[in-house]
């Protein structure tokens, strides 16, 4: 089939065939019969050229959104993997700590074949499932303290004179740990929903032997 000219088509992205698409069409009306018929022609070819791209674009989204959908359920299945693991460690962990509070470990220390771990006490943990809120009169004057966030505003000229100054302070009761701590250490009563457990730290040690 003739053509108006030598282009190569099948070489022209998108952006290109619109452009030569449109090249074409502009120049249609100054050309004599048999060159306006080459150049309908050539229209043709580059109209169905330029679809084809425009279909082309649908796939490559569709393939790069299914290839981003199963990366996402890729990543999704490895962070709930890792969480599991994460859990799986922080139980076994508990287990360690609650056979040192149990008395079973010599010098602080739980002995196998080839590994030894060394547990010793630190800080004693808090859990606190209650609002302080819901704490009596008498347990939040003992147990809690209220924190006080100070946030300041400055208004100021480009040369740094200021222009307003405005502060915001609120206000929260919050649990004290250290006077739960002490409490605890003493055998004291605590509002409820506060549990303190003996804290322990745990290195790994490899046991070599003859």
């Amino acid at each position: 089939m003739a053509r108006l000219t030598e282009v190569n088509l099948k070489k022209l992205n998108t952006l290109e065939l619109y452009k030569h698409h449109h090249a074409l069409s502009s120049s249609v009306s100054f050309l004599t019969d048999q060159a306006k018929q080459d150049a309908l022609n050539e229209l043709e070819e580059c109209a169905g050229l330029r679809s084809s791209k425009i279909d082309g674009l649908h796939y490559a989204i569709a393939k790069n959104e299914d290839l981003v959908s199963r990366g996402e359920k890729e990543k999704e299945s490895l962070l709930s993997s890792i969480k599991r693991y994460k859990n799986e460690v922080e139980s076994i962990k508990s287990l360690i700590k609650e056979l040192r509070r149990r008395g079973h470990g010599t010098d602080n220390k739980l002995t196998g074949k080839n590994w030894e771990f060394t547990v010793s006490p630190i800080k004693d943990s808090i859990e606190i499932t209650s609002a302080v809120d819901d704490w009596s009169d008498d347990e939040q004057q003992q147990c809690a303290i209220v924190k006080e966030v100070v946030t300041t505003t400055i208004l100021k000229t480009v040369d740094g004179t200021v222009i307003e100054s405005s502060e915001r302070i609120t206000r929260s009761k919050v649990p004290n740990l250290d006077v739960i701590r002490d409490l605890h250490s003493k055998s004291k009563e605590l509002p409820k929903g506060i549990t303190v457990k003996t804290n322990y730290a745990i290195r790994t040690h490899r046991i070599l032997s003859n």
